[in-house]
């Protein structure tokens, strides 16, 4: 069946890279960011985000590359994901369009002890939650537009849309990813 596991990104507005990668192409500085949140922190199991985002332009040559690792824990799964990106930067008058493209992986993994369930033996449950960690190839596209006063950019992720299979004894539970688009759009002040 079809899912979607993605990290609440829209959390961290403040670096527009992180959810369009071809954004690190109209910097000129590079820069890097770690963000962290917890929601409902007193929650046992409750969403915690880490991330940190590396770009790094080439100074005059119309290039950048980036580095972003992102964990997410959410009750008793954990799903890790890093990227390396390039992007290559047209200067079109006064706006620069950035194109990008990463390559990179997903891992999930579960951790029994964090488990909360009614039956013991549920053989789907144990099937997620004694395998191995899964890992998986993933691929993203962006492209990034940014003016004086405004910037927008539209990207695209979970592009090979990953299939995670879990096995324990008999039992399998498995899924696929969904393709992830983000669009972003702002005003420059």
């Amino acid at each position: 069946f079809p899912v979607t596991i993605g990290a609440r990104i829209e959390q961290f507005y403040m670096d527009p890279s992180i959810s369009v990668p071809a954004a690190i192409g109209t910097d000129e500085k590079g820069s890097v960011s770690l963000y962290y949140n917890k929601i409902f922190s007193e929650t046992p199991g409750s969403p915690q985000h880490t991330l940190l985002n590396v770009s790094m332009p080439v100074k005059n040559k119309n290039t950048a590359f980036g580095l972003m690792y992102m964990k997410e824990n959410i009750g008793f799964s954990e799903v890790h994901n890093a990227y390396a990106t390039y992007a290559y930067s047209l200067g079109l008058g006064k706006t620069t369009l950035s194109l990008g493209v990463s390559g990179g992986v997903l891992s999930q993994n579960f951790d029994a002890t964090k488990a909360v369930y009614i039956h013991e033996n549920d053989p789907i449950i144990n099937a997620i939650m004694y395998s191995a960690p899964v890992i998986r190839a993933d691929l993203r596209a962006s492209i990034f537009a940014k003016a004086e006063r405004w910037f927008a950019g539209f990207s695209a992720s979970r592009l090979p849309k990953p299939h995670f299979d879990y096995t324990y004894y008999n039992y399998k539970a498995g899924y696929d990813l969904q393709t992830q688009a983000s669009l972003l759009a702002g005003r420059i002040s």
